[in-house]
């Protein structure tokens, strides 16, 4: 049963590599770790006999243990039923009896009528406890990193060691003289409140059993133990369980010496904010101040004035900003298309080099599901609409320091639709944003669209789906087609323009909620290490959002400013806090956070850092959505020129659009035709740039999506008619 992974590379690079004094580091238990995959991990329950109930004709059935339980959802295989020692066959496709299946909540055993009713029943569930990931990069200035165990219970994908009953799981790693051994767990179960006890043992030393319950949605817990005296160079770790059925995950388990060292390079975090316009915020135009934290935020801060999304949707957006590509070159342009595994990642980079790599984030699209958790060691996923305990859990995560330094990447659906405004803010942003103000005109106006017909006050909170206005601007929107050009239509045009700044109100509602949440977030960030003179703090988006300014809603499709223009603030020492007017995208940021971190970019990124490499460059910008209309933005100066998506249709000739930002910057009136010849001059130059951006630079895999993930994406509007991409 015992296993022993040996001392890796990575190990020794994070216990003493990193570090220019000779002191102890803090070593990763999980690097090298590997199960043995010929081993056949299954949790198996004894059926009560007398829960069995006779449904004539041989049929048998009794409640299922694991149904709603996280566990079967790990399954690798089917489950196994054990008939007095005998193994009864899955749900056959003849007559042939006995055979068993299960459904609604039960087990259904069939077998010949005149058999003797079922006794001594065990079910066994073979479990999937895990996937190797790949090596952590190639990155040359660290020394070569293993692969790790990764384990994944719901909401949360770490580096971890599984345990099951009767497999015992061992490592050995570097040990300081003095120190303990960190790590969280989860214990996951179909008896719930059951307990656990979880052993550990260290070179022969045994720890008291720590005592674990059981439950159907697992908790995180975290633990500490002190390092038992006498420890030299590198000690075994051994761990296992005993108690009713269960999976037990130790995640991200380290070794720290006491007391911790002192993080060699600094502490990064990085705040996305989907669905976040730039002009929510003062220092980038706003006037109905909604956004006093991160205005205070902007003012100590390097503003990038002309920050871009790479595409108008989260997907594309946040695979750029971890790879370092453009949208066509990683080829995550569809709803069901994953992050490649074949191009080192922004957290895998800093990983390697000794970082410790934690991300919190709201799923969906930026979930495991979608390879987003490539290189963080610990990666937990919130409901979309838990905003409170999103912060909370990154909290938790900074307070857990190590020695390590930190990067720590959270995402908020917070402000992306159906926008949800609560009762206090209806209050208190009354008079600024409409919000159902107690003026009886406007209360009148929005009630009239609730679908329920029933009367909403001012103390329920508002959405954007209880008050049905996509369904209404959709056919507001279809009268606008059709009356361009056509003389009398002004009333409808107007009434969709008054309908957009209702919905518009309630986003901004749900933007000054992000913003006050963020004031505490903020401040415990400044008591952990991330404080203007310690650490690092970036603010962003992954894109904005429309309300008709180009007779469109929301976001997704599209290159009008609305929904690309983002805001970009970079805190940290050494930073002089004002306005940068460079073009900028999120593409930039992981060779920005790799030189703040004082490593070279990985190869196949882009190179140039916003914060170290001065030159005015050019941006590009697409829209690459499924349904959108494939089209590429050349942004040189104040020009934004849009071209097709189209290697082969790069060229003057081929201009769809031109604007000029300066003079023009709501995109209201096309040039392409009136200064051609400026226009001609930066396509020509740009031309041979822009095809290689849309170049596939490797392979895609697709994702398959299960009911549950199906239904949290249509609640935010995805795959279906509503508010969203």
């Amino acid at each position: 049963m015992r296993r022993r992974a040996r001392v890796t590379w990575l190990a020794w690079l994070i216990l003493a590599a990193s570090c220019a004094k000779d002191e102890p580091r803090t070593a990763v238990v999980t690097a090298g770790f590997r199960l043995d995959g010929a081993k056949r991990y299954e949790l198996q329950t004894r059926l009560p006999d007398d829960g069995w109930k006779d449904m004539g004709d041989g049929i048998w059935v009794t409640p299922d243990p694991f149904a709603g339980c996280e566990l079967p959802r790990l399954a690798n295989r089917r489950p196994r039923l054990l008939l007095r020692g005998k193994e009864i066959a899955w749900r056959t496709k003849t007559s042939e009896r006995p055979d068993f299946s299960q459904g609604d909540a039960l087990i259904r055993l069939r077998q010949d009528p005149e058999a003797k009713p079922p006794r001594d029943v065990l079910l066994g569930l073979p479990l999937a406890v895990g996937r190797p990931a790949p090596p952590l990069s190639s990155n040359p200035e660290v020394a070569p990193g293993e692969a790790r165990w990764r384990t994944h219970v719901e909401g949360l994908t770490s580096d971890g060691i599984p345990l099951v009953a009767g497999h015992e799981q061992s490592v050995t790693v570097p040990v300081p003289r003095k120190g303990s051994l960190r790590f969280a767990t989860t214990c996951v179960g179909p008896v719930a409140a059951s307990e656990i006890a979880l052993y550990v043992e260290v070179d022969g030393v045994v720890f008291e059993p720590l005592g674990l319950v059981v439950e159907r949605r697992p908790d995180i817990v975290r633990h500490e133990l002190p390092l038992p005296a006498g420890l030299r160079g590198e000690a075994t770790f051994r761990f296992s369980i005993q108690g009713p059925p269960a999976l037990v995950v130790l995640h991200a388990p380290v070794v720290v010496p006491e007391p911790p060292p002192r993080p060699q390079r600094p502490n990064i975090l990085l705040f996305v904010a989907d669905t976040f316009r730039a002009d929510n915020l003062t220092a980038y135009g706003s006037e109905v101040n909604v956004t006093p934290v991160l205005d205070a935020l902007a003012k100590e801060s390097k503003r990038f004035e002309e920050a871009r999304a790479p595409a108008a949707w989260t997907l594309p957006s946040h695979v750029s900003l971890f790879l370092g590509l453009h949208p066509y070159q990683h080829g995550s342009t569809q709803k069901l298309v994953r992050m490649t595994d074949g191009m080192t990642s922004l957290a895998e980079w800093l990983s390697a080099a000794g970082y410790r790599t934690g991300a919190v984030t709201n799923s969906l699209y930026v979930s495991e599901r979608y390879g987003m958790d490539r290189g963080f060691e610990w990666f937990e996923e919130h409901s979309a609409t838990d905003l409170q305990g999103t912060l909370d859990a990154a909290v938790s995560f900074m307070e857990a320091s190590d020695g390590r330094p930190t990067f720590l990447f959270v995402h908020t659906y917070r402000v992306h639709g159906p926008y949800r405004v609560e009762p206090p803010t209806v209050h208190e942003l009354a008079g600024r944003l409409d919000l159902l103000d107690g003026a009886k005109a406007q209360r009148d106006l929005i009630l009239s669209a609730v679908e329920s017909g029933e009367s909403a006050g001012a103390d329920e909170t508002l959405t954007f789906r209880e008050l049905n206005l996509h369904g209404e601007w959709m056919d507001l929107l279809e009268g606008l087609v059709r009356s361009r050009g056509v003389d009398g239509d002004q009333q409808v045009q107007e009434a969709a323009r008054e309908h957009a700044r209702r919905i518009e109100a309630l986003y901004r509602g749900g933007v000054f909620e992000l913003d006050r949440a963020l004031g505490g977030f903020l401040e415990q960030a400044d008591r952990n290490g991330f404080a203007a003179d310690e650490g690092f703090v970036v603010f962003t988006s992954d894109h904005g959002e429309a309300f008709a300014e180009h007779d469109a809603l929301f976001h997704g499709v599209g290159v009008w400013d609305e929904v690309l223009r983002i805001p970009l603030l970079i805190r940290g020492p050494g930073i002089e806090p004002g306005g940068d007017e460079r073009v900028a995208n999120l593409v930039d940021l992981a060779a920005t956070i790799a030189r703040i971190a004082q490593l070279s970019p990985a190869p196949f990124w882009e190179q140039a850092s916003l914060l170290h490499d001065p030159l005015v460059r050019t941006g590009y910008t697409f829209d690459c959505a499924e349904g959108g209309l494939g089209l590429a933005v050349i942004l040189d100066g104040d020009w934004k020129i849009v071209l097709p998506a189209d290697p082969e249709r790069i060229g003057p000739q081929h201009v769809l659009h031109a604007f000029d930002l300066a003079a023009d910057p709501i995109e209201s009136k096309d040039l392409k035709d009136v200064d051609a010849k400026t226009i001609a001059g930066i396509v020509e130059r740009r031309a041979e740039e822009l095809r290689e951006l849309l170049r596939s630079l490797g392979d895609v895999e697709r994702v398959e999506l299960d009911e549950k993930l199906l239904r949290e994406m249509a609640d935010l509007g995805y795959f279906g008619a509503e508010a969203g991409d």
